[in-house]
């Protein structure tokens, strides 16, 4: 018998023109600047960034500020996301963890990969908790994030690839099936209606995600954000300076908030090895070999505290050309962090 996901969640009931309308007015409330780009439709089909006039070597084309990026801070300090989806008292990701630790090898053998990178596994706890931020905040009517999440591609790419191997894992996790169905209750719908959502919002991360690393660049970006409410000090006063493992900064129950202080975002960007971020307008550029890549990926940073991350040609580049980068990865990154198969 053949299953047939029901993807109804995925669909946006919304003229195209008002969803493009919403998604600008998201981008200038944010900050987010645009010069000498526009969005296309790439050689591949897919959506894209190409230049917009004659642009010289050195321009920045794309520029988006901490407070416009999406990341697992943003999740953390949403006290509706939180309280729906992270406290309970049965929560416990340590194990959900464990279980999701073939996510990845199974993803990476579908691209004909049987090496991961030592890094690859680190993105797993936090890339599943932004999913499901994602997937909330796109069912969850007047969401501040709705008019990113209604813009974002559902089809693309190797979406129809990636999309089926998530399937077991979000099945196995206690966690995962506990998300479906606070996202899928509240709005009347049965919670495995919420799988093709979450997956679509996996896929999307795979697929257009800045894996930051440095500890400087994570700690600004979560500063971008508000603080976050953790347990008690003295649930956490054995720890090192470091704060929280990931595990237990992920694993907070409903008991914990009568009590709840801050935690720094120092704190928080020490107990992230590596933070996926979703970048408006950036994430539109498609990823390339080093063959033709004409952008890439720098920062700003300032001494108040505030970092952007930027698209910078790389050569001079004509009106009409496709803007690609490859945010400084090996083709094998390319098909294994981002899933790309179609990379050379």
């Amino acid at each position: 018998m053949v299953l047939v996901e029901n993807n109804s969640l995925l669909r946006v009931l919304k003229p195209p023109r008002d969803i493009a309308s919403a998604f600008s007015h998201f981008c200038t409330q944010r900050g987010v600047v645009v010069r000498g780009a526009r969005i296309c439709t790439g050689s591949r089909g897919l959506r894209g960034l190409s230049a917009k006039t004659d642009l010289p070597k050195g321009a920045t084309v794309v520029r988006v500020p901490g407070q416009a990026m999406l990341h697992v801070g943003l999740a953390l300090h949403d006290v509706n996301f939180r309280e729906a989806c992270l406290h309970q008292a049965t929560l416990d990701l340590s194990n959900s963890a464990q279980q999701l630790d073939d996510v990845f090898p199974l993803r990476c053998r579908g691209m004909g990969h049987d090496a991961l990178p030592d890094d690859t596994l680190t993105l797993r706890n936090h890339q599943i908790l932004l999913a499901g931020y994602l997937a909330y905040a796109s069912v969850t009517n007047g969401h501040p994030l709705q008019a990113y999440t209604d813009f974002l591609p559902r089809r693309e790419g190797n979406f129809d690839d990636l999309m089926p191997k998530w399937y077991d894992a979000l099945d196995d996790s206690h966690w995962c099936l506990s998300l479906q169905q606070t996202i899928a209750q509240p709005i009347g719908h049965a919670s495995s209606e919420a799988r093709p959502l979450i997956q679509w919002a996996l896929s999307m991360l795979s697929s257009r995600q800045v894996p930051l690393q440095d500890p400087e660049w994570k700690r600004r970006v979560l500063r971008a954000a508000e603080p976050f409410d953790v347990p008690s000090p003295s649930t956490t006063s054995s720890r090192a300076e470091g704060g929280l493992s990931a595990v237990e900064l992920l694993s907070l129950d409903a008991q914990s908030l009568p009590n709840a202080t801050q935690l720094s975002a120092s704190s928080l960007a020490s107990a992230i090895p590596t933070m996926p971020v979703l970048c408006p307008v950036m994430d539109l550029c498609n990823h390339t070999s080093e063959d033709n890549e004409n952008v890439e990926m720098d920062v700003d940073v300032d001494d108040s505290g505030g970092i952007a991350l930027k698209l910078v040609t790389t050569a001079e580049v004509r009106a009409g050309e496709e803007l690609m980068m490859n945010y400084g990865a090996t083709n094998l990154q390319l098909r294994i962090l981002w899933g790309m198969s179609l990379i050379a």
